[in-house]
């Protein structure tokens, strides 16, 4: 704890510093002063209303605030990255903070560092690191995870959900004969009929080099039956009406999921695999007639 005053020459310090500060009371975190730095940041201009309270700045509902308002009280004083609004923009900013004393009673020295940039930026990465190159639909990973958290979820609200299972016929076939740029051709075709055919609530990935797998949620079995049927259809009429010298069609297996189901993403990935050489070996490309019956122990 810094014990000391805020002199004249202190206080003319305050002011000047580059970064956002703020003197706050300690127990009622009551905006005591801020720097003109300060003002800037959080756009206060003549005229406006005072800043009161700690709470006139930073998102109160966050567990982050919540969790630092609790240590701010003790004698722990951490570093922490909160959110906040301006000008309806949600920033992200780190505060430093240092007890101090003014007027006899302990204050609290803010210094904000708006982070914003740097968390988009790594947001936008990690939104990079989740997705396929070629398609721009969730990666293997990212897919999987998905999957988990739609099992989960399942479970909690005890609702049903359903997995498609989906392979390009002979892509490995065109890629050996006419080369890899027809093949890119023939997945990127594919997805852009996928995208189409799928609501904002369906979530697609590639999760192989020819396989792609759907979640369906909240919709019935009849209607992911249609889905896949009319994407089967459209695959059908691209092929039959383009002077592509290879055939193009798309295997699809389809399983249900139901919530006392005892089992994992990665055993549900395998059953839809499975379900969908069934129809591949059946050279099966028409409608889906029903869901896979899997045989799941209670």
């Amino acid at each position: 704890m810094f014990d000391f005053p805020i002199t004249d020459k202190i206080d003319d310090l305050f002011n000047i510093v580059p970064i956002p500060m703020l003197l706050v009371t300690k127990d009622e975190l009551q905006v005591v002063r801020l720097n003109q730095a300060a003002a800037k940041f959080l756009d206060i201009t003549d005229g406006a209303d005072p800043i009161k309270l700690l709470t006139d700045i930073f998102d109160t509902e966050h567990e982050e605030y919540i969790a630092w308002v609790h240590c701010l009280q003790g004698n722990d004083i951490p570093e922490t990255e909160l959110s906040m609004q301006r000008r309806e923009q949600q920033l992200t900013v780190i505060v430093y903070a240092a007890q101090i004393d003014f007027a006899g009673t302990p204050h609290l020295l803010l210094s904000l560092i708006d982070s914003t940039e740097k968390y988009s930026r790594i947001k936008l990465l990690e939104q990079l690191a989740a997705r396929d190159d070629m398609t721009g639909l969730l990666n293997r990973r990212a897919f999987r995870e998905s999957l988990e958290s739609t099992l989960l979820k399942s479970k909690e609200e005890e609702s049903e959900f359903l997995l498609a299972f989906m392979d390009l016929d002979d892509l490995k076939k065109v890629n050996d004969t006419y080369g890899h740029r027809e093949g890119d051709w023939y997945i990127k075709t594919f997805t852009s009929l996928l995208r189409k055919a799928l609501r904002k609530t369906d979530i697609a990935g590639r999760v192989g080099g020819d396989e792609f797998a759907v979640i369906f949620t909240q919709c019935s079995r009849h209607y992911a039956e249609q889905t896949i049927w009319r994407l089967q259809q459209q695959v059908e009429t691209i092929a039959s009406s383009l002077d592509k010298p290879f055939i193009m069609g798309v295997s699809i297996g389809l399983i249900a999921i139901e919530s006392w189901m005892e089992t994992d993403a990665d055993s549900l990935l395998s059953i839809a695999d499975d379900a969908m050489y069934k129809q591949k070996s059946r050279h099966c490309r028409q409608k889906v007639r029903s869901i896979d019956k899997i045989r799941w122990g209670r």
